[in-house]
């Protein structure tokens, strides 16, 4: 049954008019149902596009890969996009037009990520993350962390739901972080920063922006306990 009536449906009367960020329907209990958005359907076509064309552009990650509520949430993750855990994934699986687009996402994310040299993760999810010619750094990668995290999730979820299917995209998915992911400020960058060189997410080892590293080890402390169902 669907949560909170069809999840491909028109929204109700009293929400046409507000954001999408904002227009849920009600779930179990009269709770909000963040299985329902609207947003989570549109920015599903919009990432879609850009990942087949081989790198993210815009702000959508949340709604595509959704994140664990409280980890690695800054700011911009919208409270409405996230999970509260396995078996809020687990809830999502079983929305057959959800289910849908995230294989859909996994297949193009995976076919992108195989076409760079690299097959780094941040090459598509973190496309200016590094160092510009002037100097200045871009941090990141912020998303490449966050697909992580979510696919970790998901490939619990879908073992313990019998979605070998999921299972298994989302373990392909994950094989593509093998490295460490390098971080430098502008005058004390590290060997790989000066070789021009950057390796993939795993653990962050030093980085100029403290916010942003405290996020990403929130995501990687989402994904540890999880791992160890694997």
């Amino acid at each position: 049954q669907a949560l909170g009536g069809l999840a491909g449906g028109a929204p109700p009367s009293d929400c046409r008019n507000q954001q999408h960020s904002e227009c849920l329907m009600s779930g179990p209990k009269g709770q909000k149902d963040v299985f329902a958005s609207r947003t989570r359907r549109q920015e599903h076509r919009r990432a879609l596009q850009e990942v087949r064309a081989g790198q993210k552009r815009g702000h959508w990650i949340w709604w595509v890969f959704p994140p664990l509520r409280g980890y690695g949430k800054d700011r911009f993750t919208p409270d409405e996009a996230c999970l509260d855990g396995e078996e809020d994934a687990r809830r999502y699986l079983r929305q057959e037009d959800l289910r849908h687009n995230f294989l859909e996402m996994l297949d193009a994310s995976l076919a992108s990520m195989a076409k760079h040299k690299k097959a780094a993760p941040w090459q598509v999810f973190d496309s200016h993350f590094g160092r510009k010619p002037s100097g200045v750094f871009v941090a990141g990668p912020v998303d490449a962390f966050k697909v992580r995290a979510c696919c970790t999730l998901f490939a619990v979820a879908a073992k313990n739901e019998g979605d070998a299917e999921v299972h298994s995209a989302c373990l392909e998915a994950l094989a593509f972080f093998t490295g460490d992911c390098a971080y430098s400020d502008k005058n004390s960058g590290s060997a790989l920063d000066r070789a021009g060189e950057w390796t993939d997410a795993c653990l962050p080892l030093e980085g100029p922006d403290g916010k942003v590293l405290a996020l990403l080890k929130a995501d990687i402390s989402a994904c540890e306990p999880l791992a160890q169902q694997l």
